[in-house]
């Protein structure tokens, strides 16, 4: 009954945990009886959500479970605007940091079965189809672009004169075909982020917007501000060789098994970065995590659908914040390369503190990122050199208000014709000796190259959204 609060929502009760793992278990079973109804290596995809999100206990939605069952093609949503139109509260619009955090994820599931993952990104204008495009290839993940022309609700004869998807991507399509050797290679990093289902399937803490998914989230968006590489782990390393770092973020809740793998990648010399509430013994926090929402009705509990049309989250999802820890927000070492923050990544400047901490531990290496302010960053390499992708964070974007004025019903998309990056740096700056080709697919104009000693500095065109630098040995 919905009035047993006993069962609905309390973590402490095994059999509300069992509850959200039987329904993820129903997907995955799903596809073991689909799969082999279609010849080998069939495309066997789903509509995608962010599987990271703590709304996905709600809705049962992950593609480990998909992908485990037999699925073999990872797909991600990029649901509404891209990037997005502040203008506009009916639309939707998740900043593209967000949307690359979800795609994190989502390639964690793809290079653990060795497969490969795409999104779907909807646009109308060159503009979008260019960041929808970028965000893909920054991400080494497929990039499927698509117009869905009626959900701008305009008449049909409006419809007719709009561009179809080949003249909006086209160019970009084209300009990957002519520059192969920048969209090769491994996407590579040496830093791993691991996501704890243990913490989000099985914790109200893990439930919650401002829980332990946005300590996860803020983490990746750090790192990648910084130019530090990092990937997203779904399962302990079990030693250093591939990510000499590991990063635990409010990781309140670990198996037995986690902790013994945790225990065999410190002796194997790794790296450990622990903040807020953690399971491990000697990481104490004096954070308090909430075991069930406190809700005014029992029909509160439930999310909604608002409008009949939008999916509205439960308040506590939403609303739920923490108060944050009372000690002293630092690193300290709690033994030989194990340090700890009492501080979640979400409060103050601990994921400020983590970027300066990283710089320091990092090993050498013939290549680092020393700045890219306002970009998002990743690395790919091969057995000729390295290539680097920023694409913009932020954008000030515009639409066409003359047809929107003509909508006789609104959906999750505008008519986005104008987008410029904004906040971006005009210099990135580069820790290497290896010698350095730069281009803007975009054609935003032309860079300048200086290279003295290990320091290449980059001078960038005024709001340039995407750049690539190829180094080569």
């Amino acid at each position: 009954p919905v009035s047993d609060t006993s069962f609905w929502g309390n973590w402490e009760n095994p059999a509300w945990r069992a509850w959200i793992d039987l329904r993820y278990e129903a997907g995955r079973e799903f596809f073991k009886h689909l799969s082999p109804c279609f010849p080998k290596d069939f495309p066997l995809t789903t509509c995608g959500q962010n599987s990271a999100r703590p709304q996905a206990n709600g809705s049962a939605c992950d593609s480990l479970r998909f992908i485990d069952g037999g699925s073999n093609y990872v797909h991600m949503e990029m649901s509404g605007n891209t990037p997005p139109y502040k203008g506009d509260p009916v639309t939707a619009n998740v900043p593209v940091a967000s949307k690359a955090v979800g795609f994190s994820h989502h390639q964690a599931i793809a290079r653990d079965y060795g497969i490969r993952s795409f999104s779907t990104g909807y646009g109308f204008s060159v503009p979008s189809a260019r960041i929808i495009w970028a965000l893909n290839k920054l991400l080494d993940t497929d990039c499927c672009f698509s117009t869905l022309k009626a959900r701008l609700g305009l008449p049909d004869r409006i419809l007719k004169t709009l561009p179809d998807e080949s003249e909006l991507i086209g160019e970009c399509y084209t300009f990957e075909k002519e520059h192969p050797v920048l969209f090769s290679g491994k996407q590579v990093a040496s830093i791993g982020v691991y996501f704890s289902y243990e913490t989000r399937n099985n914790t109200m803490f893990g439930n919650l917007y401002h829980g332990y998914s946005a300590d996860y989230s803020k983490v990746l968006t750090a790192l990648s501000e910084a130019g530090l590489a990092a990937h997203t782990l779904l399962s302990l390393p079990q030693d250093a060789e591939e990510y000499p770092i590991l990063i635990l973020a409010s990781v309140a809740r670990m198996s037995e098994e986690e902790k013994k793998a945790i225990n065999a990648y410190l002796q194997s010399g790794g790296t450990l970065l622990v903040s807020g509430p953690s399971a491990l013994e000697g990481c104490v926090t004096d954070i308090v995590l909430p075991t069930r929402p406190d809700c005014e009705s029992d029909d509160a509990f439930f999310s909604t659908i608002a409008n009949g049309v939008w999916h509205k989250s439960a308040d506590w999802i939403t609303k739920t914040k923490l108060a944050p820890s009372s000690l002293p927000n630092e690193w300290k070492s709690c033994k030989d390369r194990l340090y700890f923050n009492p501080h979640r990544i979400e409060d103050g400047d601990t994921a400020s503190s983590l970027v300066k901490l990283l710089q320091e531990l990092l090993p050498e290496s013939d290549m680092q990122i020393s700045s890219c302010e306002g970009y998002l960053s990743s690395v790919f390499k091969d057995e000729k050199g390295y290539t680097l992708h920023f694409l913009a964070k932020d954008y000030d974007t515009d639409i066409d208000h003359t047809l929107d004025e003509m909508r006789f019903h609104r959906s999750r998309v505008n008519f986005v014709n104008r987008v410029t990056a904004t906040g971006v740096a005009d210099k990135i700056t580069i820790r290497t000796a290896l010698h350095a080709e730069v281009y803007l697919p975009f054609g935003e104009g032309q860079v300048g190259i200086e290279q003295e000693g290990e320091l290449l500095e980059i001078s960038l065109p005024k709001g340039t959204a995407y750049i690539i630098v190829r180094l080569t040995f």
